[in-house]
């Protein structure tokens, strides 16, 4: 149930509600025109007469200078607070980022079966996201921000490939990037397990990695039996290495803002399982959609009301399986 492995019946797990979209508005005769274009789509056309109407902007993909001076602002404002060792990566860190991420924007194009390959400021923004989730009482060590940098990496890029050969092309891409900024680092940063949780330490609840398989496994075992014992459907699963990762992966992509996966796999592989899970352990509500013959645009509606009504005004943190 790799979440990018080709298969059947997609799963989508979404945090609630879903992020607005970007769009330009012309307003006329009393209607609201809305218009987004993606330049990089030889699809995606307007009608000069129609254009005309419109104030058109360009937003193109900021150059390197330009990320890296965004990045550097954001994450060095982050780092105040924890020793100079760990700062002194700053630069280190920012720069590694937008290498690989070039160096992946490069080599995994998109196509028709690999869609998901489009690689823009987006991915950036989320291993920002996570390295920002650090503590300077936790992370007191410069490879301890090594450590969270690569696993942020894996689980924003490596996560997305569909196959092995390409995870391999990805661990020499992510090997080349090590050798030119954390050639100091480049034994310790691959040492196991690299996973990093919220839920592993109940006594801090703070992202930092898991200190061994064991403790993992414990933990998962424990909320697990929580569940059950809640009086929810009973599941008896089977926690083995691989399904671990799963709802450490699952877990982490709902706790972020807006967060969202798509999981795919073959029937009965446990994605809906390992979800169910996840939500239980991050204590959040989940709401799924009762599929039958008669369900149409009418139910649709009404079960949109329900997740909003759960999400915007309970305020209640709502994931959305479906």
């Amino acid at each position: 149930m790799h979440p990018a492995l080709h298969g059947r019946s997609p799963l989508c797990a979404q945090r609630a509600p879903p992020p607005l979209a970007q769009v330009f508005v012309k307003t006329a005769l009393g209607r609201t025109i809305t218009l987004d274009l993606n330049a990089s789509d030889t699809c995606a056309s307007v009608c000069e007469r129609a254009q005309r109407h419109f104030a058109t902007f360009n937003c193109a993909m900021p150059g390197h200078e330009d990320l890296r001076t965004v990045y550097m602002s954001i994450f060095s404002g982050h780092l105040n607070g924890f020793q100079p060792k760990v700062t002194d990566m700053c630069t280190s860190i920012v720069d590694a980022t937008l290498d690989l991420h070039e160096h992946v924007q490069h080599k995994f194009l998109p196509s028709a079966i690999k869609f998901m390959y489009k690689w823009n400021m987006r991915e950036l923004a989320n291993i920002f996201q996570g390295m920002t989730l650090s503590k300077p009482n936790l992370y007191t060590e410069a490879i301890d921000m090594v450590r969270l940098w690569r696993h942020e990496c894996q689980r924003v890029f490596e996560d997305r490939l569909v196959s092995t050969s390409e995870h391999a092309i990805y661990q020499g891409l992510l090997d080349e990037v090590v050798k030119k900024h954390f050639m100091d680092f480049k034994d310790k940063m691959v040492e196991e397990p690299l996973g990093f949780t919220k839920f592993c330490d109940s006594t801090t609840q703070e992202y930092k990695r898991v200190s061994s398989e064991e403790k993992l496994k414990q933990s998962m075992e424990f909320k697990l039996h929580e569940y059950n014992e809640s009086g929810a459907a009973v599941m008896d699963l089977v926690l083995f290495g691989d399904a671990m990762e799963h709802v450490c992966r699952i877990s982490r992509v709902i706790n972020q803002p807006y967060g969202n996966a798509l999981l795919v796999g073959v029937g009965g592989s446990g994605r809906k399982s390992l979800t169910t899970l996840a939500v239980s352990i991050a204590d959040f509500k989940l709401f799924q959609i009762e599929i039958s013959k008669a369900y149409g645009m009418a139910e649709w509606r009404e079960d949109m009301k329900v997740i909003m009504g759960m999400a915007g005004e309970k305020n209640q943190p709502t994931v959305f399986m479906f």
